[in-house]
Parts: structure tokens; C-alpha cells; sequence
């Protein structure tokens, strides 16, 4: 049977333990959490699927607690005043309405797990980096288009941002050597980066639903390489570490590659595009001269005869004109 209202608690002043989770109803009225206030030994807080929409900042002064779970309720925000319970290891607040992770999160240095899944988050604050004994970060299930910077958090051995909209993969993921399991599923990444090569210790990396550019990599990220299908659908994480490690030291072989033209205007770049592109090399006559090119025209050649070979044209307009 689930609790509408807590029972005197008052006299546990020796409580360390305190589980009142599933009871969904418990906290609708904020009236009854204050009953809790006099429990000042409590380590161990479990008010997870309880109604809860707000939490007294006592709540966070706790000088003893080392676990909070507070998910799966109504919150819109966190402490309002500087947090001082700096034996904090795990805090759950996923499954809210977050608007926002309060800058301040820096004063939990103790925290080990840190869960904001599913809190309708559309930033994170740098801060977050400052957490250094952090060893899982989950922040699946949100909105975020990029993420914070986490470069400094060297003991991280889980991290997880699958279902957000993140562009690039986290800045300086090499910076993990301890990092087993790596969630990246579902957002809006078209490359991975090189520092993937120093991902040794991973054991699990799940990348699909994202927007890879299978044939080559994106020329403005000149520190990405290429991910094929067959890595993608790869069950062994090793063999893309491997993959980057060869493509930072040029040892990848290549099947795609890139032909700049670049020269005087008029001096017939363009006309040689158009014959390679149209595998016509035989001379042409002058009235099948080209139009004159006043911006970069790009185009994909494949030679006829040469499989699993390809190139990325790039004719540049004549250099007088810029």
C-alpha cells in the first residue's frame, strides 16, 4: 500500500538510511518533506517517483549524505542556494522538468555518478568538468546540441549521450583512457574524431542512429576519419579504436580522394572536369568550350575501369578573379 503522508520520523534522529520511493502521492503537498528536516545523520536518500516538485535547499546540506535519488518526479529546478553536502557521491535527478543544472553543481567534488537522463535539459554548464572523481555521467534523453566541456574528468568509466542532438563527439574524448562504455546512439554526428585512438580500455560503443557521411570525412574536420558500415553494425569497439589509430598515423588505405584544379583563369580547368566527369578524354572541339567558373564547382569523378576508386573534384575559378 502506498504512504499519502509520512509518520513521525522526528524522534530517528540516528537515521542513516531513509527509502520512501513509490509512493506516488506522498509528497503532492510539499507540507510533508519538511517533517524530514530534523534527520541530520541521513546518508542515504531515496525520494525517487514520490510527486516532489521542489526540494528544500537544507535538503543539500546535509553534512552525512553520500546518495540522492530524486528522479522521476515534477522538479523544475534544483538548489537555489550554494550546495554544502560535499560527501556526495551519487545523485539522481533524471526523469524531471529540469530548465537547468545550477553552475554551483562544481561544489559536489566528491560525486561519482551523476544521472540528469530525461530531464528536458537543453545545455549543461562547463562546471560539470570540475567534478573530477565523476566515473558515470548519463545524460541520455535530452536536447542538447553540444557538450559541455568534460575534458578534465580523467577517471570517467561511463559516459552516456544517446537521444540528444549533439553535432561532434564530446571535445577531447581521448582524454578518457579509463572510459569502458561509450553511448553516443541516436544524435546528429557525421564523423568521429582521431582521439578515439586512445579509447583503449573500451568495451562498449554504441554509435548507430546518427548521420555518418560513409564515404569520406567532412574536409572541415581534418581530424576525422571515415566510419564504414561494417564498423558501425561491429560489436567490437577495439576495431574503430584501431581505425582511428590508423588514420591518425596515415596508415589507413584509402579509396577516395580529393583533385583541387587550381590555376590562371581560362586555362581550361573546368573543360577538364567536365571530360573526367563525363569519362570523355578525347579532345573536344572549341565550340564545346565551358562556361566560365566564378565559384568553386565541386563534382565526383569514378574512372572508368578503376573499381572501388573514386575522387572528390574540386575546380577553383581563375585566380585573378579573387
Amino acid at each position: 500500500m502506498s504512504l499519502t503522508e509520512l509518520p513521525e520520523l522526528s524522534t530517528l534522529t540516528s537515521l542513516k538510511r531513509l527509502d520512501l520511493s513509490r509512493n506516488e502521492s506522498l509528497f503532492l503537498y510539499q507540507q510533508s518533506i519538511h517533517q524530514l528536516y530534523g534527520l541530520r545523520c541521513l546518508e542515504h536518500i531515496d525520494l525517487s517517483w514520490t510527486g516532489l516538485s521542489s526540494v528544500p535547499d537544507w535538503l543539500f546540506r546535509l553534512p552525512s549524505l553520500e546518495v540522492l535519488y530524486l528522479n522521476n518526479n515534477r522538479l523544475k529546478q534544483l538548489w537555489t542556494t550554494k550546495p554544502e553536502c560535499f560527501n556526495l557521491k551519487i545523485l539522481d535527478v533524471s526523469n524531471n522538468n529540469l530548465a537547468s543544472i545550477p553552475s554551483d553543481i562544481r561544489h559536489l567534488t566528491n560525486l561519482e555518478l551523476l544521472n540528469i537522463s530525461s530531464a528536458r535539459l537543453p545545455r549543461l554548464p562547463d562546471e560539470i568538468g570540475e567534478l573530477l572523481n565523476l566515473k558515470i555521467l548519463l545524460v541520455s534523453n535530452n536536447f542538447l546540441t553540444s557538450a559541455p566541456s568534460i575534458r578534465s574528468l580523467m577517471s570517467l568509466r561511463w559516459l552516456d549521450f544517446s537521444n540528444n542532438r549533439l553535432n561532434g563527439v564530446p571535445t577531447m574524448i581521448g582524454n578518457f583512457p579509463q572510459l569502458r562504455w561509450l553511448n553516443l546512439f541516436d544524435n546528429r554526428l557525421t564523423h568521429l574524431t582521431h582521439d578515439f585512438r586512445f579509447l583503449t580500455q573500451l568495451e562498449t560503443l554504441l554509435l548507430k542512429q546518427n548521420e555518418f557521411d560513409f564515404a569520406s570525412p567532412n574536409p572541415e574536420h581534418v581530424d576525422s576519419f571515415c566510419i564504414t558500415q561494417r564498423l558501425l553494425d561491429s560489436d567490437t569497439p577495439q576495431e574503430i579504436v584501431a581505425t582511428a589509430n590508423e588514420w591518425s598515423t596515415g596508415q589507413a588505405r584509402l579509396n577516395r580522394f580529393k583533385l583541387a584544379l587550381v590555376g590562371d583563369g581560362a586555362a581550361g580547368k573546368t573543360t577538364l572536369r567536365a571530360r573526367l566527369v563525363n569519362n570523355e578524354l578525347e579532345a573536344r572541339s572549341a565550340s564545346d568550350e565551358q562556361p566560365r567558373t566564378t565559384w568553386i564547382q565541386q563534382d565526383e569523378w569514378h574512372p572508368v575501369g578503376v573499381e572501388d576508386w573514386s575522387f572528390d573534384i574540386w575546380d577553383f575559378p581563375g585566380q585573378p578573379e579573387h
